[in-house]
């Protein structure tokens, strides 16, 4: 039980030194959790000198004990008030390695709902001024929107999904390009189905204009499901893989 209760204040520590930063409120809740896991002073100095000294990660377990240590880091960044954006990206990665899914995580995170209304914000904006922009200034815009983390997730597949499209650009798929990119880049697999729907249109003249989102769905499903199709005819590989086994391994777990 010891053991457990310093694991779980090493990982305190780390939570609050996420953002740079260990204020006078962290400091004072981490005496606190010390009274409370009866860690004495010479055990507490040891996993102080060795949290200073070591790389800066995580051990936490999966299930319903992962669960409650999710819930002690929650508490951990609320000390001081304030949950910067690195906590809440966090504990959103914490949140899916012990189970918990986003609409089950969602309410357990402060700043969670201010973080999605952020998100649309943003996203209207990239609507708005997407043709103003330079093609570099578009793909960080997105990349911003994806620093969220599997808040996000929901977000860029409304966008990929949408009819929507920014007005003025000879390429009206660019913007969901940029967003399936980025959606590899997350690891969230509730993606591949989706973009597995853009890989599997079929062969029409949409073939050749819808090359750059299509080869873009099909790079980052490689990146969700862990494999590299034929190179040569990727499109056409992953069309058979979705029909054989694809299917059935990733349509439940679609939105």
């Amino acid at each position: 039980m010891q053991e457990n209760q310093e694991k779980s204040l090493a990982n305190v520590l780390v939570m609050m030194s996420v953002d740079g930063k260990i204020t006078a409120e962290e400091k004072s809740f981490v005496e606190k959790l010390k009274t409370r896991f009866d860690i004495d002073n010479d055990d507490f100095s040891s996993l102080l000198e060795q949290f200073r000294n070591s790389p800066k990660h995580m051990a936490i377990p999966r299930g319903e004990e992962g669960r409650d240590v999710f819930k002690l880091l929650v508490e951990a960044a609320q000390a001081d008030d304030t949950i910067a954006e690195p906590e809440q990206r966090l504990l959103q990665r914490v949140a899916k390695h012990v189970g918990l899914s986003d609409i089950e995580a969602q309410p357990l995170i402060p700043g969670a709902e201010e973080s999605i209304a952020e998100i649309d914000e943003k996203i209207a904006q990239i609507y708005e001024s997407f043709n103003k922009w330079d093609s570099k200034t578009r793909a960080a815009r997105v990349e911003d929107i994806a620093k969220y983390g599997p808040l996000a997730v929901v977000s860029l597949l409304k966008v990929l999904e949408s009819y929507r499209v920014p007005e003025g650009l000879p390429d009206n798929l660019e913007l969901k390009t940029l967003v399936a990119e980025q959606l590899g880049q997350l690891g969230d697999k509730r993606a591949v189905y989706y973009m597995a729907q853009h890989v599997n249109i079929g062969d029409t003249d949409d073939e050749i204009s819808n090359a750059s989102l299509r080869n873009a769905c099909a790079e980052a499903i490689e990146k969700l499901v862990g494999r590299k199709f034929d190179p040569e005819n990727k499109l056409d590989a992953m069309r058979q893989w979705w029909i054989s086994s694809g299917k059935d391994d990733y349509s439940e777990l679609a939105i």
